[in-house]
């Protein structure tokens, strides 16, 4: 199964919010520039896919530049494994 095929039926919420009925379908609460960053994220990118003015100062030091996975985006065609 793909990633798509997994959460496709469940209902969109923002940022914050929680499912009333499904107690395990949430989502952190995120300030405005992480929501940009997010969307800002390809699938199967990192932040260095992002402008530079959404970089937070810790990615601008040559010892941050290991950390490209924080806020790594999966594909929707990913498939998981089983």
């Amino acid at each position: 199964m793909t990633i798509r095929e997994v959460i496709r039926n469940l209902p969109e919420i923002k940022a914050g919010e929680a499912h009333e009925l499904d107690f395990i379908h949430k989502s952190a609460s995120l300030t405005p520039i992480n929501i940009q960053r997010i969307k800002q994220s390809k699938p199967n990118g990192t932040w260095h896919d992002w402008d530079k003015q959404l970089l937070p100062d810790c990615y601008k030091k040559s010892s941050g530049q290991t950390y490209k996975n924080v806020y790594g985006r999966m594909s929707w065609i990913r498939f998981l494994q089983q």
